[in-house]
C-alpha cells in the first residue's frame, strides 16, 4: 500500500510541477515537495527486495539499488541529450505548458512542431 501512495504521490507533485512551473515560488517548494515524495518509494521497494530475496538479503538490496541508480543515470542521460538537442531548452525536456486556468495553453516553440510535423 505504501508502495502505491507513494507513487500516486509522486505523480501528482510532478504534474503540480508542471503546471505551476512557471511561478519561482511554487516552483522552489514543489521541488523541494518531489524529494520528499520521491525518496519515499526507495526504502520501501529495497525493504521489499530484501523480502523477496530470503536467502540472499545482501544480494537483493544491492540490485535494488543499482536498479535505482541505473534508472537515474539513465533518466540524466536522456534528458542530456534532449537539452543538448538543436531544440535546447525549449524542446522537450525543458517545454512544460504553464498557464493559467482559463488562459490558453502555452504554444510550443515552432522548431518542436517543425520537428512533430
Amino acid at each position: 500500500m505504501t508502495t502505491i501512495v507513494a507513487a500516486i504521490t509522486t505523480a501528482v507533485v510532478l504534474v503540480a510541477l508542471c503546471v505551476l512551473s512557471g511561478r519561482p515560488l511554487f516552483a522552489v517548494i514543489l521541488v523541494a515537495v518531489l524529494g520528499f515524495t520521491g525518496m519515499t518509494a526507495n526504502p520501501v521497494l529495497i525493504s521489499l527486495a530484501v523480502r523477496f530475496g530470503r536467502d540472499a538479503p545482501t544480494l537483493a538490496s544491492g540490485l535494488s539499488t543499482a536498479a535505482f541508480n541505473f534508472g537515474t543515470a539513465i533518466g540524466s542521460w536522456l534528458a542530456g541529450f534532449a537539452l543538448a538537442s538543436s531544440l535546447g531548452e525549449s524542446g522537450p525536456a525543458g517545454w512544460c505548458p504553464a498557464s493559467e486556468p482559463g488562459e490558453a495553453p502555452a504554444e510550443p516553440p515552432n522548431e518542436l512542431c517543425d520537428r512533430l510535423a
